[in-house]
C-alpha cells in the first residue's frame, strides 16, 4: 500500500447519465448491446443471490450492497458507478468482475465518488476483483472475523484504508488462474461421491491450498490435494463456491450448481416371472433429511 500518491483516476469523467430520484429498478444484470451505454438503477441494490451481469456499464443511485449469500459475477467486462448511497460486501458472498479494458473507464470495476463509506467484509467470502474498486473520497475497511477463502483486488484509490485480518490477499495484477473440471457431476444421497480431483490452470503457482463453502453435509475438500469425496446426507440443490489460492495468495473461485438426488430404491416386483404389460412396481427415496416420496 503506497500512501498519498497521485491520483490515477483524477480526470475520469462523470457518466452523463443522471439519477431520476424516483422510478423502479430493471431487472438487476441485463445490458443492451451496447456496452458503452449505462443502465441505471434508482433504487437501492441488495443482492442476496446469485446474479450475472450482462457486459456494460451501471450507475447504482442509491447504493450496492452485496450480502451473505448473494453471488455477483459477469459475462464480461463491467463499470459500476455508485454516486449516492454505501457499497458493501457481506460476509458470505461472493464477487468475480472484470474491469473494462478500453474506454473511458477503462481499468475500474467500482467507482463511489461522493465519499460514501465502503465496507468489504471477507468471512467465508470470495473476492475477485480484476481491476480498481476507486473510492478516492472514501474510508475503505477490508476485514474478516475469520479467514476469508480468497481476496484479490487489482487495486484501490481510497482516501484512508483498513485491513484487518484479511486472511489469503493479494493486491495488484491479478493473475489468470482457472478451476476444473467446469461443471460437478450430481451426487445421490447416502451414497459415496467421487474422488472428484480439482487442479488450477492458467498461471497458477504451486503449491494451490483449496477451500470450498455450500458443500452439503458429508462431502469434504481436502485443501492440499484439491480431492472432493465423501457421502452426502441430504438431497437437494447446493450452491458451491470452490477456490484455489496459489502460493503467491492469487485466487479464483468457480461457483457449481451441485444437486444431490435422493436414494431410489426400486423394491417390488423384480423378482420370479415377468410378463408383457404393465408391472406396478414401488419405489422408496430413502431420505434421513425429513424427505419422503
Amino acid at each position: 500500500i503506497t500512501p498519498d500518491v497521485n491520483d490515477p483516476f483524477i480526470t475520469l469523467p462523470l457518466p452523463a447519465e443522471t439519477c431520476p430520484g424516483t422510478g423502479t429498478n430493471g431487472t438487476i444484470g441485463d445490458h443492451p448491446d451496447d456496452t458503452t451505454a449505462f443502465v441505471v438503477y434508482p433504487q437501492t441494490v441488495t443482492i442476496d443471490s446469485a446474479v450475472e451481469f450482462e457486459p456494460g456499464r451501471y450507475i447504482f443511485c442509491d447504493g450496492l450492497s452485496i450480502v451473505a449469500g448473494g453471488a455477483v459475477a459477469s459475462t464480461g467486462e463491467v463499470f459500476f458507478h455508485i454516486p449516492n448511497g454505501g457499497f458493501s460486501v457481506a460476509s458470505g458472498a461472493i464477487v468475480d468482475l472484470s474491469a473494462q479494458t478500453s474506454g473511458s473507464y477503462a481499468n475500474v470495476i467500482a467507482w463511489v465518488s461522493n465519499g460514501q463509506q465502503v465496507t468489504m467484509q471477507s468471512q467465508a467470502s470470495v473476492g475477485i476483483w480484476r481491476g480498481y474498486v476507486y473510492a478516492p473520497k472514501s474510508n475503505v475497511v477490508i476485514n474478516a472475523t475469520d479467514a476469508p477463502l480468497v481476496t484479490n483486488l487489482g487495486g484501490l484509490v481510497a482516501r484512508t484504508i483498513n485491513i484487518s485480518n484479511a486472511g489469503p490477499s493479494r493486491f495488484g495484477p491479478v493473475p489468470n488462474i482457472g478451476i476444473d473440471p467446469a461443471t460437478l457431476d450430481p451426487a445421490v444421497a447416502e451414497s459415496l461421491y467421487g474422488p472428484v480431483q480439482f487442479s488450477a490452470t492458467g498461471d497458477a503457482t504451486a503449491p494451490v491450498t483449496w477451500r470450498a463453502v455450500g458443500l452439503p453435509t458429508g462431502l469434504a475438500l481436502d485443501g492440499t490435494t484439491g480431492i472432493l469425496t465423501g457421502t452426502p446426507t441430504c438431497s437437494g440443490p447446493n450452491t458451491v463456491v470452490v477456490a484455489a489460492i496459489d502460493a503467491s495468495a492469487a485466487g479464483a473461485a468457480q461457483v457449481y450448481d451441485f444437486e444431490v438426488l435422493p436414494n431410489l430404491a426400486i423394491t417390488s416386483p423384480l423378482s420370479g416371472a415377468y410378463v408383457r404389460g404393465t408391472v406396478p412396481i414401488t419405489g422408496v427415496v430413502s431420505e434421513p433429511c425429513g424427505v419422503s416420496a
